[in-house]
């Protein structure tokens, strides 16, 4: 629970704690990412969602000042490679 704290830590050491990069937990360097994006993406009563597609230029835009280029990048290999064709499958079956 405490790794939940760094959340709000950035790689350029703007954040709460003041650490950057490597010093932020793995776990939380991947949930930050995970709920930048999904709050993005997601309706809610303060605003409309965005197109993942365009969530994602934004997260590569913000990479090294807010988040991890590598947590970045294989996300987003995931988000396409799996998520989007994992999606697709199972539309077509239903």
């Amino acid at each position: 629970m405490q790794k939940l704290y760094f959340h709000l830590d950035n790689p350029d050491s703007k954040g709460i704690k003041r650490i950057r990069g490597k010093e932020i937990p793995l776990g939380v360097r991947i949930i930050a990412v995970a709920d930048y994006f999904e709050a993005l993406t997601a309706n809610r009563y303060f605003n409309e969602s965005m197109p993942p597609e365009q969530v994602i230029d934004i997260v590569k835009d913000k990479s090294r000042t807010f988040f991890d280029r590598k947590i970045i990048d294989a996300f987003i290999s995931y988000y396409r490679n799996e998520f989007l064709n994992n999606s697709t499958r199972r539309a077509s079956s239903g």
